[in-house]
């Protein structure tokens, strides 16, 4: 991927070396009008002769940059190469450096003193570590006089951003239960019966009904044929909430880990939805708020990751507030609706219960505490638990730890509630 070519932005200063002889010769102005003399104007002829040459030797050069990226979405951990080509009118020595704005160079160099002439190719790696977005650039070129009392600083194309997306963990076995669904076959059980692999109920035989379905025992017992009806398997739309507010109470390394564990579990949850046929939509509570209407295919995912890997902790506005608009909007009644938040906020606790008699709601709780000691952090650990005790009683919760499996933790939560209807 090439950056895009635009016009270079050039500022002439002095340099450190060069203010020294200017403050020189102004120093020897004053003390000539202070002394009424102009003998110490004569000190003042070498400096103006070395500006003037100075001022003759500083290149006339025209600068261009190019740039290009090896690939512009990259999961977190992964390196990054890049090459920057650097044209000028006419030979000049040069500092050339670009900008890497997170990760680190691990391979060759992103800055260099070069003789410019045809063109100097610089390549190199970037690793980046972190889930985030990455900007590589503008250039700059740095071209300065012989005797060093000038320096022209050229700034260089545009700056090209680089997604670390958030690594995928695995999120099969966490269970849906979703009463509405759509039309087309897939992993959410529906309330209507029909072909699929839990069973639904026994039924009397209609015209129609397929052999391998009659429940011989029943037919036995009851004296008429009896065939088996199990529970259809739909798809659903789903809106995931991730919450990464409210979290000013523990160190910025650990906001940033719990911050970066929430984005990776959205994305697999994402990712898995979108494989099974639903439709996903997302909402983020961060430095910036973001929402995606619910949707199919790669392009949904390639939007809701870009927006994961842009997701920075912070409170720009309540998201209680969010829930209560954006929820009916973004989703029709009885569909899933997952939940990714510490439960720090109690106002965020009671907008998800309020929510759960509308929805099939699903709470994802990374423990922010996990290994902590302290009596403060015990203190918030317990409202933590009678937060979610009390949502468990309308809704299920998952208390997970950052770094274990979700599908244990899912599974020691419980499975959902059978759609209402069901019979055994």
């Amino acid at each position: 991927m090439s950056s895009p070519r635009s016009p270079c932005r050039r500022a002439t200063r002095l340099t450190a070396k060069g203010r020294l002889y200017l403050a020189l010769a102004l120093g020897l102005l004053l003390l000539a009008a202070v002394l009424e003399n102009f003998r110490p104007l004569a000190l003042t002829v070498p400096l103006a002769l070395m500006a003037g040459f100075s001022g003759l030797l500083h290149p006339k050069v025209e600068v261009r940059v190019e740039r290009e990226v090896e690939r512009s979405r990259v999961v977190a951990g992964e390196r990054v190469r890049v090459k920057l080509r650097v044209r000028s009118s006419a030979p000049a020595l040069a500092e050339v450096r670009d900008r890497v704005s997170r990760g680190s160079v691990v391979r060759g160099s992103s800055g260099a003193l070069a003789l410019l002439g045809g063109g100097v190719e610089l390549e190199y790696e970037a690793l980046l570590e972190r889930r985030g977005v990455c900007e590589l650039g503008p250039a700059r070129v740095v071209l300065g006089d012989p005797l060093r009392l000038w320096e022209e600083e050229w700034v260089c194309g545009e700056a090209v951003e680089v997604y670390a997306l958030p690594k995928l963990q695995a999120a099969r076995g966490v269970g849906l239960g979703a009463s509405y669904t759509g039309v087309w076959p897939g992993e959410v059980l529906s309330r209507r019966s029909g072909r699929g692999y839990e069973f639904y109920g026994v039924r009397e035989y209609a015209r129609g009904d397929e052999l391998r379905r009659v429940n011989w025992k029943a037919t036995a017992r009851l004296g008429r044929l009896m065939v088996n009806e199990r529970v259809e398997e739909r798809v659903t739309d789903a809106l995931i909430v991730v919450d990464a507010g409210l979290l000013g109470l523990l160190p910025g390394e650990e906001v940033e880990g719990l911050v970066d564990a929430e984005a990776s579990l959205a994305a697999s949850l994402a990712l898995h939805l979108l494989r099974s046929g639903n439709r996903v939509g997302l909402v983020l509570r961060g430095r910036e708020s973001l929402w995606l209407r619910p949707a199919f295919g790669r392009r949904q995912l390639e939007a809701i990751l870009c927006a994961l890997a842009r997701l920075e902790p912070g409170e720009p506005a309540p998201l209680d507030y969010a829930l209560n608009m954006l929820t009916p909007y973004l989703l029709k009644p009885n569909a899933e609706f997952i939940a990714i938040t510490p439960l720090l906020d109690a106002y965020v606790a009671e907008s998800i219960a309020q929510l759960a008699p509308r929805y099939s709601v699903l709470v994802i709780s990374p423990n922010p505490f996990a290994g902590r000691r302290g009596a403060a952090y015990r203190m918030l650990e317990v409202e933590r638990n009678s937060l979610m005790v009390k949502l468990g009683r309308v809704c299920r919760v998952v208390d997970w730890s950052p770094g274990s499996p979700l599908p244990r933790a899912a599974r020691r939560a419980g499975r959902p509630k059978p759609p209402r209807g069901a019979r055994a």
